[in-house]
């Protein structure tokens, strides 16, 4: 029999199993319950490929466990600060994939840094009581799990399973067609995209180049379906944030889907109207959307710089607001939204707004966050503007941008949970109640008004979709479509009526204003056709997705043909009905012309713009400071892709103006979050101090993400303001066979001290 001694002794033993057991549990909770709640959530059938899910978050929880345990030896709130971050992440995808159906991705992370973002979204969690019970259970399991004692855990076959789940996770082969988070732990989809390769450079024939060529020219050859030329018509744009075709039974129908999302105010509308039911919107991201309805031009097609933030660098941007200001229109820009974040400040007046406004423009609200006000107080609000512009003597073009059905969703707390059925349905109700105030006025006499998205959340982000007629769910692929099925409203003032099957996209919205208004002379700057035209044949529609990385294009013949952004797995297939959005559809052997057609149009959609790009950092010169803000970021967020051997000058002249008090200016350019290009010690600047500060940066690799950071703080008691004579940066590209000097030139940094 035993002694006490050896049953002690047993029982040490078996501790180190058991706190090792309670440590892989901690690394197991976050990636096992998201992924659990987010199947629940979403109305998924569970299937192999959710297997496949929770084998890749075992995978990586294990080489995380090994990380822990080995945090253990050092100390154990190191091992419980990883856990806080692990479930923090865990939780961050969670809310990444409810909102937008990809995994959180770092080409994003930029955005945590936006004021706007950061206490819009990340301080506003959609399941706080989840995230509670995430780090709660994170902590508890690690603090009994990392004992000092339990240094003797097992990392050398812990680490040789994960080294064995991760030969076996790499023989699973994914399905292209599902979904990515059911298939994959988010630091597993991560890592594979950053080492991915880069597409190959389009080798494509002359044919499809012309083809291309002929997409990017306007094309206005089609009959018209009502009377155009009408001279001195106002313009009504608006843009719903994130609202689908999909929402609307009558246009839901033609692709044979039904949602339990439903917006029957808006459906009405567009029954008595003119319906586009094959509208198709080119990416995701409301910078991506907006360019490509405001310029009528393509978006990048692939995760890269976008061309809203492009714009800023150049000298003579042509786009649809230019053209109607130049042609006496008065255009005014009017969102929900504070105007800095992805820096509509400086996009909206280059494009040619005279004015343009934003979330403090308004003066009411019935509920407000970070992102803005609700769209009930937005539209009444908004109703001002349009009785101001109709007062005027000249005509008018103003576009409205809504937030509300933006994460996290705003609607008064008595109208119900802060979701996107219920934003939806108050937006179906406060633009209704709008449209309806607006006709009885008598101020849509003269006016074309246009209704559409600037992106589509489709029928990923909630539960309760079907196939019309079945009670099955929907499978992947239709729902990564869906995030491309827009919808366009157009309400002629001559009321004509009718629903429109053709396939049109965003980027036709600027030619087809300008068709309607009798402005067709100035054509040849955009691309696409006319909504109010009826063509003959059919063209190539191309369209993409930045967070799932995959992209599209439909063909004249009907094929559907889809590719990863490398294009390393691609596929085809024939729509048996003709509806783009429709699930009835058949694969079939992989069409490697249209896969060509694809590369060369993300080639074209990238070109590079061979000459001096000027950005303005400050849309205002002159910065007022607070000296209870604390420090104040000034200017930034450019988060511009550069190419290599492109010299980047930087030029700021700054005067401190008051009355008395000192300011501490801080700058950096950095790129990729953490690689510091420049930074430099600025002393305190007191009252009538100037700054000089001139450098160019020249790289010898491609720089993604770089950003001109300025800040600055201030004790005074007297107000106190920042007059920048000079704030800009300049990408200057070197010509080829040219030795430009890499790195880091300071050409002057001067700080004149005002007279005592």
């Amino acid at each position: 029999m035993p002694n006490a001694g050896t049953r002690k002794s047993k029982a040490r033993a078996r501790t180190p199993l058991r706190e090792a057991g309670l440590l892989a549990a901690a690394a197991l909770l976050g990636p096992f319950l998201t992924r659990s709640v987010l199947i629940a959530e979403r109305d998924t059938v569970f299937s192999a490929l959710d297997l496949r899910g929770f084998f890749s978050d075992l995978v990586i929880s294990l080489f995380f466990f090994t990380a822990l345990a080995l945090a253990c030896r050092w100390t154990r709130w190191l091992a419980l600060a990883l856990l806080v971050f692990w479930a923090v992440l865990s939780y961050a995808n969670y809310e990444h994939v409810m909102v937008l159906g990809s995994p959180a991705s770092l080409s994003q992370a930029h955005y945590l840094v936006d004021p706007t973002f950061f206490r819009g979204s990340v301080l506003s969690p959609t399941h706080p009581l989840l995230l509670a019970g995430l780090l709660c259970g994170s902590l508890v399991l690690g603090w009994l799990g990392s004992r000092p004692r339990s240094t003797a855990m097992p990392l050398l076959p812990v680490g040789a399973a994960a080294i064995l789940g991760l030969c076996v996770h790499l023989l699973w082969p994914p399905d292209a067609e599902a979904l990515a988070w059911r298939q994959a732990n988010v630091v597993y989809e991560n890592l594979r995209w950053l080492i991915e390769p880069s597409a190959r450079p389009a080798r494509i024939t002359q044919t499809v180049s012309d083809q291309i060529e002929s997409l990017y020219r306007a094309d206005l050859n089609g009959e018209p379906i009502l009377e155009l030329g009408r001279h001195d018509t106002n313009v009504l744009l608006v843009l719903l944030e994130a609202i689908s075709g999909v929402h609307m039974d009558s246009i839901a129908e033609r692709h044979g889907i039904a949602s339990s999302i439903k917006l029957p105010r808006l459906d009405r509308i567009a029954q008595d109207n003119l319906a586009y039911r094959s509208f198709v919107s080119h990416q995701r991201q409301t910078n991506r959307g907006e360019y490509a309805i405001l310029c009528g031009d393509y978006p990048k097609l692939v995760v890269d710089e976008p061309k809203m933030t492009e714009v800023l660098a150049l000298d003579n941007v042509v786009c649809l607001p230019s053209v109607l200001r130049d042609a006496g229109y008065e255009t005014v820009y009017l969102q929900a939204a504070p105007l800095g974040f992805m820096s509509k400040d400086l996009f909206m007046p280059k494009i040619g707004f005279s004015q343009v406004y934003g979330e403090r423009w308004f003066k009411r609200a019935y509920a407000r966050n970070q992102w803005g006000i609700d769209d009930r107080a937005y539209f009444e609000q908004s109703l001002e503007m349009v009785r101001r512009l109709g007062s005027a003597k000249k005509p008018w073009f103003l576009t409205l941008l809504t937030v509300g059905t933006h994460h996290p969703y705003i609607v008064p707390r008595s109208y119900g949970n802060r979701t996107f059925a219920s934003a939806a349905s108050y937006l179906d109700e406060a633009f209704a109640e709008f449209l309806g105030q607006l006709q009885a006025e008598g101020l849509l006499k003269n006016t074309l008004v246009m209704i559409t998205s600037d992106e589509s959340v489709g029928i990923a982000g909630y539960r309760g979709h079907k196939r019309e007629g079945a009670g099955e769910g929907l499978d992947d692929l239709t729902k990564k479509l869906s995030e491309n099925w827009g919808f366009l409203i157009v309400i002629p003032p001559t009321g004509e009526q009718m629903r429109v099957d053709a396939e049109f996209m965003q980027a036709d919205l600027a030619l087809s204003i300008l068709d309607y208004l009798g402005l067709d002379s100035e054509a040849q700057d955009f691309v696409g056709r006319s909504v109010f035209r009826r063509y003959e044949g059919t063209r190539p529609i191309v369209f993409a997705n930045v967070y799932k990385r995959w992209l599209g294009a439909l063909d004249p013949s009907g094929h559907l043909s889809i590719c990863p952004q490398d294009f390393q797995s691609c596929s085809t297939y024939e729509l048996t009905d003709g509806r783009l959005f429709s699930p009835n559809r058949t694969r079939r052997e992989t069409d490697l012309a249209a896969v060509e057609f694809l590369r060369g149009m993300v080639a074209r959609s990238q070109q590079a713009k061979d000459r001096r790009r000027t950005l303005p950092l400050l849309a205002e010169p002159i910065v007022p400071l607070s000296a209870t803000a604390g420090m104040q970021v000034i200017f930034g967020g450019q988060y511009l892709s550069v190419p290599a051997y492109t010299r980047i000058d930087v030029d700021l002249e700054v005067e401190v103006e008051g009355r008395s008090g000192s300011v501490s200016l801080g700058h950096l350019l950095k790129a990729g979050g953490k690689q510091y290009l420049f930074r430099r010690g600025i002393p305190p600047l007191e009252v009538g101090d100037r700054l000089t500060l001139r450098y160019s940066y020249t790289p010898s690799e491609p720089l993604q993400y770089l950003e001109c950071l300025a800040t600055a703080s201030t004790r005074s008691d007297d107000p106190i303001a920042l007059n920048f004579k000079t704030a800009r940066m300049t990408l200057v590209p070197q010509p080829s066979g040219s030795d430009p000097t890499i790195g880091l030139v300071l050409h002057q940094f001067r700080v004149a001290r005002s007279a005592p």
